[in-house]
């Protein structure tokens, strides 16, 4: 999860490429330890950027104020400067202040089109705590009426846990006109088949905790979740926040927070903030994944995505100036990076997320956003319409 002055336990955000990917691609990423190289111009309008060959790029990230948190969304033509336009697509207080909250939203365009948003409940909701909540519609703007919330199943076929939720989910993924997403929880890192061809999650009342793990995508049901990383095998990690892409070759990259399961940091702390780092592990097939392998210290809150190009960026929100100066106050102006993943599978350049046009950009009494999701937009009709969207 993101660190957040006013709501501690959870942040969003997202950055988008738009490209006329398959339904079977998404987002992906890497990030770097090298220094900031921030590149590009803000583009002139506040709506979806549109391209020569009708690919755009939308930008969703969480703006962190006083009076409460809300997602906006923006553009950008480089995935590194972002226009912005002010428009809220979901509004909440902070923890201890309003009964619902939402942990860590992650905005998701499907492959028909459609807009979800994912995200946890908080521990005072009446629908239960850490439960997946989920809506889904035309537009990204969110009806909290139209909000469900998804526990756990309790049957005895299912294992039972406390929660849906640690951390943000991936983005939502198609393949075969079924509807896919990561999370974490108590549990490990889990595969969730939210829809099929017939049914979609708003059919569900529980998701199940598959007893036994699916061997293939094939044997995942609606409504199951599978244990795809085991914190068995990870017992050094505590492991929460987890962003999927895939790559030109057609592999599979999923970046997940870890942070040491040997710590005593005081939640929140500089401590605990600079034990927090990013993780990557790959598959071909979704089920069976590589050993973690770190990739960048003091960061949290993954999110990547695929450019044009087919390479691979990862976003994530960067404490290196918190630990440096050991201050937490310098926590609330964490900055959100980014670096593509190179040939060699290294990280490249990092680059600094900017907003030229938002006052938290030069205001440094102002809280810094967090939480960047990419969202694709295919071509020019995908793009119009989301424009239509924020101009309601």
């Amino acid at each position: 999860m993101g660190y957040d002055l006013a709501m501690p336990r959870f942040g969003f955000w997202a950055a988008l490429t738009a490209i006329a990917l398959s339904s079977q691609l998404i987002s992906c990423g890497g990030g770097g330890t090298t220094a900031d190289a921030t590149a590009g111009s803000p583009t002139s309008t506040p709506t979806p950027t549109t391209t020569a060959s009708g690919a755009s790029m939308a930008f969703f990230y969480q703006d962190v104020a006083p009076g409460g948190n809300s997602v906006k969304a923006g553009s950008t033509t480089d995935g590194r400067v972002i226009d912005t336009s002010g428009v809220s697509f979901l509004t909440w207080q902070p923890v201890g202040r309003l009964t619902t909250s939402y942990g860590d939203p992650v905005f998701s365009r499907l492959a028909n089109g459609r807009w979800t948003m994912t995200a946890g409940s908080g521990s005072e909701d009446p629908r239960g705590d850490a439960q997946l909540m989920y809506h889904e519609s035309t537009c990204p703007k969110v009806d909290e009426a139209a909000i469900r919330v998804i526990p756990v199943s309790s049957s005895s076929s299912c294992i039972s846990t406390r929660g849906m939720m640690i951390g943000k989910t991936t983005e939502m993924f198609s393949i075969d006109g079924a509807q896919y997403v990561f999370s974490t929880s108590e549990l490990g890192v889990r595969l969730i088949k939210l829809a099929d061809t017939s049914r979609n999650a708003a059919d569900l009342t529980a998701i199940c905790h598959r007893r036994t793990p699916a061997r293939t995508l094939s044997e995942l049901a609606f409504g199951e979740a599978t244990i795809v990383i085991d914190p068995a095998a990870n017992p050094t990690l505590r492991l929460s926040d987890t962003a999927l892409a895939r790559r030109r070759d057609g592999t599979w990259v999923l970046f997940v927070k870890g942070y040491a399961a040997s710590a005593t940091c005081p939640s929140a702390s500089v401590c605990e903030l600079c034990a927090r780092s990013i993780y990557r592990t790959t598959s071909r097939d979704l089920i069976s994944w590589s050993a973690l392998e770190k990739l960048v210290d003091q960061a949290s809150v993954p999110e990547a995505s695929t450019f044009p190009d087919g390479s691979v960026a990862l976003y994530w929100q960067s404490f290196q100036e918190t630990c440096a100066a050991q201050d937490l106050n310098v926590a609330a102006r964490a900055p959100i990076r980014m670096a593509f993943e190179t040939e060699s599978g290294f990280l490249g350049p990092v680059s600094a997320i900017r907003f030229p046009k938002e006052a938290f950009e030069t205001n440094r009494n102002l809280h810094y956003p967090t939480n960047a999701n990419p969202i694709l937009l295919p071509d020019a009709n995908a793009a119009a319409a989301l424009n239509a969207c924020l101009s309601r």
